[in-house]
């Protein structure tokens, strides 16, 4: 989170929507692990491998929403401070942990397509093998491992430097009035690389190859349900398990491209943003323009954050009826320990008034 008490909108903007995404996307986070992780799982759940994914997915999506999203916005809000300015420990490992996760979580989003498509696309080879919970675990460690070495330079190129804050119209009299701010930056070593080269490594891992993944697989899923579609309307008979199969299986594939297409939408634009500003303006823009791309800045980035927190929405939306219920028996047991409390608390208090009641009115007995 920027600096941005000198634009009020952006402020505002980034002072009211984060804590609402945040709250409504951790919220849906921890529902949809209390279902996925349940040992007695109804059968509406996907598979093992699957699950294992989506669960991954939830967590690093809470990642992305507690660390570079509301830790940075209840440290600008109480101090004022950026929190990657803060030192040079916070400096390093928040720049690796923004780019980590945000790298993270769209290569889940693409094994999760992958997943699907050799499901539905390559039964054949799925059946004879499987993807199983073992090859998923094994999976997404190389991958955590592959970004981690592929992060790791931001620990040692990272960090904090003195920079002079020239206002406009400056004139020699004012020269002496400029002030002094620290801000985490490349060091003069890691300059060339960080902004001519590292962008786009990052929007590839990012953005770019994660992107090619879920628009190929997605649809390849797309139009092979199509095809199976038309091929069981020609079909006279059809057990009444394999419907149940089928449909369980259509849900969660709808639920992967329905994730696949969210990214698409709300977390590409940042990417091309990033990745195209410097061509756009390759001069330094006057301050009119700059604070444009602030405003615009800002919206991509809750754009990105709202990505991490509509998850839970869309298995409410594209699961079963089952699997709604699932997602719904927390929140009853949440809301009936509460009025259990809150019935506790009344009936306490009404005690204890009535109790006061007798204690007063027996003086006033004996006087009489």
């Amino acid at each position: 989170m920027d600096d941005t008490r000198d634009l009020p909108a952006v402020w505002w903007l980034e002072m009211v929507c984060t804590p609402i995404i945040t709250v409504v996307g951790i919220t849906g986070n921890i529902l949809t692990l209390l279902v996925l992780a349940r040992r007695s799982a109804p059968t509406d759940l996907p598979p093992a491998s699957m699950r294992f994914f989506l669960m991954a997915l939830t967590i690093t999506d809470s990642l992305i929403l507690l660390l570079p999203c509301f830790t940075s916005w209840i440290i600008y809000a109480i101090s004022g401070l950026v929190v990657y300015n803060m030192s040079e420990t916070s400096c390093r490992l928040g720049i690796f942990m923004v780019y980590f996760l945000l790298q993270l979580s769209p290569w889940i989003l693409s094994f999760i397509t992958i997943e699907r498509v050799l499901v539905i696309v390559f039964p054949v080879y799925f059946f004879r093998n499987p993807f199983t919970l073992k090859r998923a675990i094994l999976l997404f460690s190389f991958t955590v491992l592959l970004l981690t070495m592929l992060n790791a330079h931001l620990l040692f190129g990272m960090h904090l430097k003195s920079v002079n804050l020239i206002p406009i119209n400056v004139t020699n009299e004012s020269w002496p009035n400029i002030t002094v701010q620290v801000i985490c930056d490349s060091n003069e070593k890691h300059f060339v690389f960080m902004y001519k080269v590292w962008s786009w490594i990052d929007f590839a891992f990012a953005f770019g190859l994660p992107f090619l993944t879920l628009v190929i697989g997605n649809s390849l899923i797309i139009k092979t349900l199509i095809s199976h579609e038309s091929f069981r309307r020609t079909r006279s008979r059809r057990t009444e398990e394999t419907g149940r199969r089928t449909s369980q299986s259509k849900q969660w594939t709808k639920v992967s491209v329905f994730l696949g297409l969210a990214f698409v939408i709300l977390a590409m634009p940042i990417g091309v943003y990033q990745i195209g500003v410097p061509f756009w303006f390759p001069k330094q823009p006057d301050m009119a323009t700059r604070n444009i791309l602030k405003l615009i800045r800002a919206i991509l980035h809750l754009l990105l954050y709202t990505n991490s927190a509509i998850n839970f929405a869309l298995y409410l939306l594209c699961g079963s009826s089952k699997l709604r219920k699932e997602f719904m028996k927390p929140i009853r047991k949440c809301v009936f320990t509460f009025c259990k409390c809150a019935r506790n608390d009344i009936h306490k208090s009404l005690d204890m008034a009535e109790t006061h009641d007798t204690l007063i009115q027996e003086p006033r007995t004996e006087l009489q």
